[in-house]
């Protein structure tokens, strides 16, 4: 059974269907115990703590090095804008900015090489740091005042699958555990007056990658992969990218690419995606059958003529139907479904 959106503006390209609880077997076992409230609420919890981390980061990735035509966009990966300024309200992107410390930021694109970080020598008394971020928001390296000094140096950020040698001027490399990765510098302000000496050791900052750090041929770009549509799920992780690396990548779907008459793409989509994240998989063609990779696409990005919706039950799917128009009609009241 299935519950058909007649409306294509609410979530459409989401693909769910209702899911009854059958076997595949015909002889009767005993039914096993379900999850309690409290365990199913435990649950839900900790996939909300493991997964929020990642939405906010690539949220704010999105918006400093993806977005080239929002109001936050800082600049193409591997590049540095430093704003020799004090935040106001107005900056949205991140929480919780200093105003005290004047910013630089950057996204690294460590897929098809590392990068390389530079920094002058300053007053020891002007604190500096540059905080690294990878995709699970954890703070794997500091670049700074309590770290490292204010002498100076060079840094090599290194992707999880490079195998190669830092050069030998390298003053430390740090490796990440994601390929994209977020950088976030900060240089004291002592006063107003002092804003033209940091714009100046701002001016020294570098980042670069290693290719043009030490004046040589570019390397191959970072492959992406081609795949049929309607991929993703823990199957398709497994199928495309049996090393677990799928997260990061890019992948170019052929409906987008070429859409039909029943989908609806934005404006100036080309059939390119990255991979975010990784649910599991789900049963939609019997219990039975082979589970079949799949990919799900953003509403904003592609909208299909009709919307689906997956709910898994132990109960009768037929009962929650009014609870699920009840839930569509709050978010907008003259949507309509049909079962």
């Amino acid at each position: 059974m299935s519950l058909a959106v007649t409306r294509t503006s609410f979530l459409a390209g989401l693909a769910m269907c209702i899911l009854l609880t059958v076997g595949c077997e015909t002889t009767k076992k005993p039914a096993e115990p379900g999850l309690s409230l409290s365990e199913a609420q435990s649950i839900a919890k900790e996939a909300y703590i493991y997964g929020v981390p990642m939405v906010a980061q690539y949220k704010t990735m999105y918006a400093y090095s993806i977005d080239k035509g929002g109001h936050q966009y800082m600049g193409p990966f591997d590049s540095i804008l430093n704003i020799a300024r004090v935040f106001t309200p107005a900056d949205t992107a991140f929480v919780t900015p200093n105003s005290d410390t004047p910013y630089s930021f950057a996204g690294l694109d460590l897929r098809a090489a590392p990068a390389v970080i530079t920094v002058p020598k300053m007053e020891k008394n002007r604190y500096f740091v540059f905080q690294l971020m990878d995709l699970y928001t954890f703070n794997f390296a500091y670049i700074g005042s309590r770290t490292t000094g204010n002498n100076g140096g060079i840094y090599l950020i290194a992707g999880p699958e490079w195998k190669g040698e830092a050069p030998k001027n390298i003053t430390k490399t740090f490796t990440a555990e994601t390929e994209f990765i977020s950088v976030v510098g900060r240089t004291q302000l002592f006063n107003p007056a002092d804003l033209v000496n940091v714009k100046k050791i701002q001016s020294q900052y570098k980042i670069q990658p290693l290719h043009e750090f030490l004046k040589t041929a570019a390397p191959p770009a970072a492959q992406a992969r081609l795949a049929k549509a309607h991929h993703s799920c823990r199957a398709f992780a497994h199928k495309y990218f049996p090393k677990g690396d799928a997260i990061g990548h890019s992948i170019q779907m052929v409906v987008l690419k070429t859409p039909p008459t029943s989908v609806t793409c934005a404006p100036g989509a080309d059939g390119w995606i990255q991979i975010v994240g990784v649910i599991d998989d789900k049963l939609d063609d019997g219990l039975c059958n082979r589970i079949i990779p799949e990919i799900f696409v953003p509403f904003t990005m592609a909208m299909w003529n009709y919307t689906q919706f997956l709910i898994r039950t132990d109960g009768a799917p037929t009962a929650l139907i009014h609870t699920i128009g009840q839930q569509v009609a709050s978010v907008e009241r003259e949507q309509q479904i049909g079962a």
